[in-house]
């Protein structure tokens, strides 16, 4: 059994056809299947019976071994185990493998009858399908086998023994059998060789079939891919053709469309072509015409400039030359020891900058000296210094021409008292000019460690070219006829062009004060056309011509002629076109110089201020701004720490010496400060914003040595509005808006005795309707100021009698007249008295 797996196993896809050896024997014999190993079969169990029993199936392997040369292993093993199959049919294949020998009966060993190879066994897939069919073979035996075996052991045993003994003592049986087996083999012989030689024709058959049926098929597969070819070969010269006409077509369409774009270029730059040589025509002519003019007018420019320098020269012949030399003493020292500087705060003082001024007509004037905390502050408050000397110098300069004038000697005999003055002005700037320059130089050698002063002098020489009077070319004429043409109206323009450029130059008033602008400037010699210091002679100018315009009102006490804000306003534009050009930050120090020339308060000097302002870099604004913050912050802090209610032993011990060194108008400016923040508090915080505003009233009045001065309003405005918040004390506070309404008809009264009774009336009435609401219309203070109002309306003509009334409405009168006569910190005001430091009751 084992032997008809393994050669089954043998048969099973991917097993070597040189690997069939007989594998049933332990050892491995290693015997072909065809030669059956004789051995294994006598060693295994019932090894002789089963060797019979091959032999009879199979025949002798010894015996004509070589007829199965030839055979495939599967045809070979397929034969035999299809006689095999048959021979077994009639006692059953599980009877012969599976139980125990049994005796052989003659009439079991026929001969089996010759097996003819079916058809389908022709090829290797008719070899595994016998092989499937003897799995399937084994596979039932098996299983009846295991049927059988289920019989009683006893009872198997007995028959097994007793059919071995009886076919191992029958002689005739054995005989018969070995006569079977041999005629078997023959016939099994026979028709193998006739299955193998039937075999072999179907094999040929069906080789010559198949190569038949393979040569149809590949002259099927030649005429199909020829006829394959022919169509590809029609449709790529279909395609190709086709192809080759529309690139005809699109070269033809291509070749139009070129010649088309081609004619339209060449059309389009023949216009430009034609279109350049107009306007480059058109451009020569132009050309040629504006060089026509240009070289008119330079010939006229340089036929005007040459009669300008032929009258000039005839004017200076004509005109006699006066000269004043001012000399200056320049000092910087260090500070004495323990000084502190002026103000509202008091810091060490580091430097002392020292100035004095002497001419020869007048004598030396007045010496200024002042102490700064830092070199920095020298820079900018040093120069201020110099402008008070030579202010002082000039006002001496004057006084003694005016004694020589009443001898009938001196510079007044050929010029008016306004020339005079512009003149010695153009002298004490060029002297500030000068000293600007040389005060950085000594700032930059003095050091306050090394206790040494650094000491400068210098003199400057002003000349004044005077005309005989009556001349027409003279400054007095001049700047009359431009006084003229702004009361005729025709203040004129500014333009584009050069001063005597007659379509594009300056016109009207404006083209007179650009002229005498200029020709001041050049005699000044301060600097170039476009720098800081020629605007500041330029002002000069503005500044003498202002001067004339007030002086042609007919009486000094009168009122400014009404053409005077005209010209202020022409003035202004001037130094505004005039100051676009000036390099940044270079305005300061020429606002300074002007503020010791000019008089405060003189619209030219406040103008250059502004100016000055506006001329300033982000960066020196910055620096403006931290130090004004410093300084307010310094100053609170002071007071607070006066005023603190939990330090009012330290206030009261350095009360006297703070009073002492403190101003009264700083100090009235923090406790109103202070008292506004405090205000907005509490009931505890407004009763201490009470106390310290009462204080600043009681302050204000020691100071002015009046209760009704106009300098009071200030505080009393930031009573009024604090005591105003607490209905409890509402007598205090219409006390308080009455004194303000007394002031402010006060204030209106000295504009009535002054003859501006427009602004009297304004006043009177707008702050009699603004308190109305506060006091009550039954209010005899109110109804007082309403009837002296009407009284004076009653008076005006009646434009300005509207223009007063419109004034009463605005609603800010008591504001506008609070923010007048507020008095600047003693820092800012740089020389200058405020308007309540110039009332005059």
């Amino acid at each position: 059994m084992r032997c008809l797996q393994n050669s089954t196993a043998r048969l099973q896809p991917g097993r070597s056809p040189q690997n069939r050896f007989h594998s049933g024997h332990p050892q491995h014999c290693g015997r072909s299947f065809e030669s059956r190993c004789r051995t294994c079969l006598d060693k295994r169990p019932f090894g002789a019976d089963l060797k019979r029993l091959f032999v009879k199936a199979y025949g002798d392997s010894t015996q004509g071994a070589d007829t199965t040369h030839g055979h495939s292993d599967s045809q070979h093993f397929a034969s035999r185990v299809g006689s095999e199959t048959e021979t077994r049919s009639e006692v059953g294949f599980s009877g012969i493998y599976m139980q125990a020998p049994q005796p052989v009966r003659p009439s079991l060993l026929a001969p089996l009858p010759p097996w003819s190879r079916p058809a389908a066994y022709t090829d290797e897939v008719s070899g595994w399908a016998v092989a499937v069919v003897m799995l399937l073979a084994a596979r039932f035996g098996r299983r009846r086998a295991s049927e059988d075996s289920r019989a009683p052991t006893d009872t198997q045993w007995q028959l097994t023994q007793g059919r071995r003994k009886a076919l191992s003592s029958n002689p005739e049986v054995i005989v018969r059998q070995r006569e079977y087996e041999a005629k078997h083999a023959e016939e099994q012989q026979a028709r193998a060789a006739t299955s193998l030689r039937e075999a072999r024709r179907r094999d040929e058959a069906e080789r010559r079939a198949r190569e038949e049926r393979e040569r149809q098929y590949r002259e099927e597969a030649n005429r199909e891919t020829a006829r394959l070819k022919a169509e590809l070969e029609a449709q790529r010269k279909a395609f190709e053709e086709r192809e080759a006409a529309m690139a005809a077509e699109l070269a033809e369409r291509a070749e139009k469309e070129r010649k088309i774009m081609e004619e339209q270029a060449e059309k389009r730059r023949a216009e430009r072509e034609a279109q350049r040589l107009k306007e480059e025509e058109e451009r020569r002519r132009a050309e040629e015409e504006r060089a026509r003019r240009e070289a008119q007018e330079r010939a006229e420019l340089e036929a005007a400039r040459r009669k300008a320098r032929e009258e000039a020269e005839k004017l200076r012949k004509l005109s006699r030359s006066f000269a004043a030399t001012m000399e200056a003493s320049i000092s910087v020292a260090p500070a004495p020891r323990g000084s502190v500087t002026e103000g509202p705060l008091e810091r060490e003082a580091v430097a002392r900058v020292e100035a004095s001024c002497s001419t020869a007509v007048g004598g030396g004037g007045n010496a200024y000296e002042q102490l700064f905390s830092s070199t920095e502050d020298c820079r900018s408050g040093g120069l201020m210094v110099v402008g008070a000397a030579a202010r002082s110098a000039a006002d001496a300069y004057i006084s003694a021409v005016q004694l020589q004038n009443m001898t009938g000697q001196g510079v007044l005999q050929h010029m008016d008292e306004l020339e005079l003055e512009h003149w010695m002005r153009v002298a004490s700037f060029r002297l500030q000019a000068a000293a600007e320059e040389m005060l950085g130089g000594m700032l930059s050698r003095f050091s306050p460690r090394k206790q040494a002063a650094v000491e400068e002098s210098l003199q400057v020489r002003t000349e004044r070219r005077v005309l005989p009077a009556e001349h027409p070319q003279g400054t007095r004429e001049v700047l009359e006829r431009a006084i003229a043409l702004i009361e005729s109206g025709d203040a004129g323009r500014t333009g584009n062009g050069d001063v005597d450029d007659g379509a594009n130059g300056p016109t009207g008033a404006t083209k007179v004060l650009l002229r005498v602008m200029g020709a001041e400037a050049e005699a000044a010699d301060v600097g170039g056309s476009g720098s800081a210091w020629r605007l500041g002679a330029e002002a000069l100018v503005l500044a003498h011509f202002l001067d004339r315009v007030l002086d042609s009102r007919p009486s000094k006490t009168s009122d400014a002629p009404g053409w005077f804000e005209e010209a202020a306003a022409l003035c202004r534009r001037l130094l505004s076109e005039r100051a676009r050009g000036v390099q940044r930050d270079s305005l300061m120090p020429v606002a300074a110089a002007l503020q010791g020339a000019l008089p405060d308060g003189h619209p030219v000097l406040k103008h250059m201020q502004e100016l000055s302002q506006k001329n300033m870099s982000e960066a020196a604004r910055a620096r403006m701004e931290e130090k004004q913050r410093i300084i307010e912050a310094e100053l609170q802090r002071r007071l607070l720490q006066e005023e603190w209610p939990d330090r009012e032993e330290l206030a009261a011990a350095r009360m006297e010496e703070i009073e002492a060194n403190t101003p009264i108008p700083e100090r009235c400016w923090a406790l109103r400060n202070v008292a506004g923040t405090l205000s907005i508090g509490g009931p505890g915080e407004r009763a201490r914003a009470l106390t310290m505003l009462r204080r600043a009233v009681s302050l204000k009045e020691e100071h002015h040595r009046s209760k009704a001065h106009p300098g009071l309003l200030p505080e009393l405005d930031a009573l009024g509005e604090c005591l105003s918040r607490s209905p409890e004390l509402k007598e205090e506070a219409a006390a308080t808006w009455e004194r303000v309404l007394e002031i402010a008809c006060l204030v209106a009264g000295r504009y009535r005795r002054d003859g501006l009774a427009l602004e009297a009336a304004a006043l009177q009435g707008g702050a009699a309707a603004e308190l109305k609401g506060r006091l009550g219309a039954d209010n005899g203070r109110v109804m007082a100021a309403e009837a002296a109002a009407g009284e004076t309306l009653a008076s005006l003509p009646e434009d300005e009698c509207e223009e007063a009334k419109a004034a009463m409405t605005s609603g800010s009168v008591i504001k506008r007249l609070v923010r007048d006569f507020t008095e600047d910190l003693a820092i800012y005001k740089q020389g200058k008295k405020s308007r309540a430091e110039l009332w005059e009751p």
